[in-house]
C-alpha cells in the first residue's frame, strides 16, 4: 500500500488542482504496487500564509511525502518520484525546483507516527 502526505502553501494550489493531483497520486500509487481498486490515503496540510519562506521570502514549495512498500526496488523508487514531480508541476506551473517528494519505506514511516 502506498500513502500520500502533502504539504502545501496555503492558497497556492486550488480544488480543481488538488484533485487532478489526487488523481495523479493514486495513479502512481496503483501502477507502483498494482493496487487495483483500493483507496489510496491522500492527506492535505496547508502550511499557513507567513510560516514558510525560502530564501526569505514566502515559499512556493510543496512537499510530497509517500510511504511505499519497503521492498521497493531503488529504480522504481526513482520513476515513482519523477512521476509525483512532473504531474505537480504540470498541474500547478511551479518549478521542478518548488516541490519535493519523497518515498520513505512504510516501515519508518508507521514508526514515525508513534
Amino acid at each position: 500500500m502506498v500513502m500520500f502526505r502533502c504539504l502545501i502553501q496555503a492558497g497556492q494550489i486550488d480544488d480543481a488542482q488538488r484533485e487532478k493531483l489526487n488523481g495523479h497520486l493514486t495513479e502512481a500509487a496503483r501502477e507502483l504496487c498494482a493496487q487495483a481498486n483500493e483507496p489510496v490515503p491522500i492527506t492535505w496540510v496547508e502550511v499557513a500564509e507567513g510560516f514558510g519562506f525560502t530564501a526569505g521570502k514566502p515559499s512556493r514549495s510543496s512537499v510530497v511525502v509517500s510511504a511505499i512498500p519497503d521492498e521497493t526496488p531503488q529504480e522504481d523508487r526513482v520513476v515513482f518520484m519523477k512521476r509525483i514531480c512532473d504531474a505537480w508541476s504540470q498541474e500547478t506551473g511551479c518549478s521542478i525546483n518548488d516541490v519535493v517528494a519523497t518515498a520513505v519505506n512504510v516501515s519508518l514511516a508507521a514508526r514515525a507516527k508513534t
